[in-house]
């Protein structure tokens, strides 16, 4: 059974709250959203979250996080453009490109840097992991 989800902006807002919530901190902060929910806003590209069950077997997956410190990430580091970037090079360096693009952390910006980075390359967001 195909379970695939379109992202918009509400969802994009609900997401950052709850992640921030279930992440304690970790993930980074919430004020550290506001530019990566703007950014999706101005993007107007919506996201296909799907089931890692429901994407082919072979599918690559890709994590795709920020790191570092809550206080630098608030001194403005650019989370639109380094993480399509890394994603791009390390695409690079596989035999099979990445079919999708896999959250690494819960909390309000490494769960919407994925979301960018999915919408900038049209490839869809894994919900979660199979068990």
């Amino acid at each position: 059974m195909v379970t695939t989800k379109t992202l918009g902006p509400a969802e994009f807002e609900q997401l950052a709250l709850g992640a921030c919530l279930l992440g304690g901190g970790g993930g980074g902060p919430l004020s550290g959203a506001a530019p990566l929910l703007d950014y999706l806003r101005e993007l107007g590209r919506p996201v296909t979250l799907a089931e890692a069950d429901d994407l082919p077997a072979d599918t690559l997956a890709a994590c795709v996080a920020g790191i570092g410190a809550p206080n630098a990430a608030s001194h403005g580091g650019d989370f639109t453009a380094a993480p399509l970037l890394a994603f791009t090079r390390y695409a690079s360096l596989l035999a099979q490109a990445p079919g999708a693009v896999l959250p690494a952390e819960i909390g309000a910006m490494n769960s919407l840097i994925p979301a960018v980075v999915a919408a900038q390359t049209g490839l869809p967001l894994v919900a979660r992991c199979p068990r």
